[in-house]
């Protein structure tokens, strides 16, 4: 435990975590060093006890829980799902990463906050928001099944009333048209990179 006058001398828990070859440091949130004594002992057996289950004792942050949720899916393709359902799913989760923020700590995340993603996502199709929805719901699932967190995290949506949302609208005769003959010019059909192509070819 230590002390320092930036911190406004509240107490300091740090600890070295030799199999991590890295320092473990956490505010104690108190200038009485009889409690910051017993939350440092806590701390310290509540790391102890995620080294010896195995536990992550320094929580990861919603990027790189996304990125690797993101690379174990791509694993699949051609598997158990497309290109494309791969790309939607990098799609929902930059959404989810501008929500709660790329550095935030996963462990950070209060279940309520999910309450206030369909305010953030406002004007979204509803069959987009459930898709959204489905998919930070598998980016949690992931963290579960790798120790990052417990199942308590599990984001917790708002209920959505059937047609209460906007529905997307369906093209227009005219939009249709600017589509079909944009796909056939060059700018849409040519790109650098060959598997570009060959993906706005199929499309």
């Amino acid at each position: 435990l230590y002390r320092a006058p930036v911190s406004g001398n509240v107490w300091q828990f740090q600890m070295w975590v030799a199999k991590q070859q890295k320092h473990y440091r956490k505010s104690t949130r108190t200038r009485n060093l009889d409690e910051a004594i017993r939350v440092g002992k806590d701390t310290y057996l509540n790391i102890h006890s995620k080294l010896r289950t195995k536990e992550p004792v320094f929580p990861k942050t919603m990027r790189e829980v996304v990125d690797e949720f993101l690379e174990q899916k791509k694993k699949d393709i051609g598997i158990a799902r497309t290109q494309g359902r791969w790309v939607c799913l990098r799609s929902h989760t930059k959404h989810l990463l501008a929500f709660v923020g790329t550095e935030t700590k996963i462990t950070d995340i209060p279940k309520h906050k999910w309450m206030d993603y369909y305010s953030f996502r406002k004007s979204i199709a509803q069959s987009t928001l459930i898709a959204e929805k489905n998919t930070i719901g598998g980016v949690f699932r992931y963290a579960i099944s790798r120790n990052y967190i417990s199942p308590t995290y599990l984001p917790e949506f708002p209920t959505l009333k059937k047609g209460a949302l906007r529905r997307r609208e369906a093209f227009s005769l005219n939009d249709w048209e600017t589509i079909y003959y944009f796909f056939s010019t060059n700018k849409w059909k040519k790109d650098k990179n060959p598997r570009v192509e060959e993906q706005r070819r199929f499309i």
